[in-house]
């Protein structure tokens, strides 16, 4: 019928205050009214039911559905179209997705620091949406992809062959440093690319002995290595240098070739500091702040805080005599014993001595910390502990061996045996487990080719990557590195 009308809805551009939709009539079979016809021109129309909500600023609805979705889906849902983003980014919704998960496992985000970015538990709101972006991911997504359901992780190798035992430290840029020496002095060497891209050599014999034992720590500028029988520890700086031109190329000759192509400047490592322990030192730990440095001292017993641009010491705790673990994440510093049963627990802020942690140790092998929490290898068994209450959250067998190395971080466990073999471990899943429960790993990798040689160590420089260093001693000392890295899903 030519009578017949018929009242079609359709929404107008969005203002920054997003106006209620105008409703337009027109005919069905005859000609736009004339005032309408500019305006159809322009008019988004929106059929799906999320933007309607949008639009209809009935939000509470529209959270309830971007909030249940995981991560990864709500990337997605930001690029279906401007309205959508404009809504996800204005109204701080993955904040609400961050703190619903939150309200679900309140103990675990507080165990592992999450908490200090949400207000409603104590910390506080940051403006950085990327922030959030982060955490939300590792919360729904990131043990997905370490799962044996997920794809296949790319993996890489690499031999190290060297004249004595390697210590080795993997640095969050991707950089590692190693050090070795059995004769009189020892070699540093600096590689990017996780240990694949050759940078730097150095050579120091200053203060050295004939097989020394040593140890090492370093940070993206600063490498502390440290002798047992020399008793000395040796402070050196890694600077990146332009490469100076010696030739007699003219030099506007030169500035042409580096407009094609820019060269690479040099990494230097310059010895700076030369300092005289009171004893032979096992093991080395540099601050966050890079001006710290812990030594840890078996034959007096104690760990020593030094300052290292002053050369002076600072404080100094006494530990059990059989102090062999040193780790220092921020301003906890924790000393573990093979024997003795004690774990050392200290507050570097204003150096006091918390409470130990206490348990029926057999022997340690391993140990492992982040935040408010620390793990424990004993034997075949793993430990995670609670550090604010000094108690034992869950325990469980992760190896028929024994277990030679131990990682952690806000999502996972991770954990080497004397086989070969690396096994992730869920954290979340961990921590809400009852006593006597059953605990698989998320995956099991396998060290081909040097089974049952020891995983020595494990590091991660992203979440999506794992760098494993296994331990290889034959006629040819040499270290293996394996790279294994998921993919996003």
């Amino acid at each position: 019928m030519n009578t017949m009308k018929r009242k079609i809805v359709k929404f107008a551009h969005r203002n920054s205050e997003i106006e209620m939709p105008k409703e337009k009539i027109f005919y069905i079979d005859g000609e736009d009214p004339p005032d309408l016809k500019e305006d159809l021109e322009d008019v988004t129309e929106y059929k799906d039911i999320v933007s309607v909500t949008i639009i209809c600023k009935l939000w509470h609805i529209a959270d309830n559905i971007f909030k249940n979705l995981d991560a990864v889906s709500l990337l997605h849902c930001e690029k279906v179209c401007d309205l959508w983003k404009q809504y996800l980014i204005r109204e701080r919704v993955w904040q609400k997705a961050v703190e619903k998960f939150a309200n679900r496992f309140p103990a675990y985000i507080r165990q592992v620091g999450w908490w200090k970015h949400l207000p409603s538990f104590g910390g506080e709101q940051t403006l950085d949406l990327l922030v959030y972006r982060h955490t939300y991911w590792k919360m729904t997504n990131l043990n997905k992809n370490w799962s044996n359901s997920a794809r296949s992780p790319t993996e890489q190798k690499k031999l190290f062959h060297r004249s004595g035992p390697i210590n080795w430290k993997l640095l969050p840029s991707g950089r590692a440093v190693s050090v070795y020496g059995s004769g009189k002095g020892f070699i540093l060497k600096i590689h990017d690319n996780l240990g694949f891209k050759f940078r730097s050599s150095h050579f120091n014999g200053a203060g050295t002995v004939k097989n020394d034992t040593l140890c090492m720590d370093a940070t993206e500028s600063k490498i502390v290595v440290a002798g047992y029988t020399s008793q000395k520890v040796w402070v050196f700086s890694m600077e990146e240098e332009d490469v100076s031109s010696l030739t007699i190329v003219p030099d506007f000759l030169v500035k042409m070739s580096q407009l094609t192509k820019p060269r690479t400047k040099n990494l230097v490592t310059k010895l700076t500091k030369f300092i005289a322990a009171t004893g032979g030192v096992t093991k080395v730990q540099i601050h966050s702040d890079n001006d710290r440095l812990a030594v840890l001292l078996p034959h007096s017993q104690s760990v020593e805080i030094w300052n290292i641009q002053l050369v002076t010491r600072l404080h100094r705790f006494v530990l059990t005599p059989d102090a062999t673990f040193l780790i220092w994440k921020k301003d906890i510093l924790i000393s573990a014993p093979l024997y003795s049963g004690v774990v050392q627990v200290f507050n570097t802020a204003n150096y006091e001595e918390k409470q130990s942690l206490v348990g029926f140790f057999r022997k340690i092998d391993a140990v492992a910390s982040f935040e408010n929490l620390a793990a424990t290898a004993e034997t075949r068994t793993i430990r995670l502990w609670k550090l604010s209450t000094c108690s034992t959250l869950v325990s469980w067998v992760a190896t028929k061996t024994y277990i030679s190395a131990l990682y952690m971080n806000d999502t996972m466990v991770v954990s080497g045996s004397g086989a070969g073999i690396v096994k992730i471990w869920d954290l979340p899943t961990l921590l809400q487990m009852p006593a006597g429960s059953l605990i698989t790993p998320l995956r099991k990798i396998n060290m081909k080719g040097i089974l049952h040689y020891p995983v020595k160590e494990i590091y991660q420089c992203t979440y999506t990557d794992l760098v494993i260093i296994a331990k290889y001693e034959g006629k040819k000392k040499k270290d293996k590195v394996k790279i294994v890295e998921v993919k996003w899903n």
